[in-house]
């Protein structure tokens, strides 16, 4: 395994930890609506309740996510060492749109069922 091959999934490994992390204040419901941090809409700033419930929501989503970053980069240094290290950033660049594409369009649907 080569020192650059280790290194870039390392950013990715650290890059799904952080993206884990930050969702945890979230989930807790201990951010406050504020115009910087948080699921910020129209509709979320206007209602302390919706914000809360969206943005807990939009917290488990981005903790999956996160976590399913996390969980490839460090597949790739485990069991990644035969592939080209082109196919490794690859690799790791789909889970990382996918997972967060997929968080955007539930946290969006999530926000659409709350009234």
């Amino acid at each position: 395994m080569t020192d650059e091959f280790l290194l870039i999934n390392s950013m990715f490994l650290t890059s799904g930890l952080l993206y884990a992390v930050i969702s945890l204040p979230l989930i807790a419901l201990k951010v406050k609506p504020n115009k910087w941090y948080g699921y910020r809409t129209k509709r979320t700033l206007s209602n302390p309740r919706i914000w809360y419930a969206a943005n807990k929501a939009m917290g488990f989503d981005m903790l999956l996510a996160g976590l399913m970053i996390a969980f490839s980069a460090l597949m790739m240094i485990l069991f990644g060492r035969s592939l080209p290290i082109i196919a490794a950033i690859g690799l790791n660049l789909a889970v990382m749109f996918v997972s967060i594409g997929c968080a955007v369009v539930h946290s969006f649907l999530s926000l659409r069922q709350l009234s």
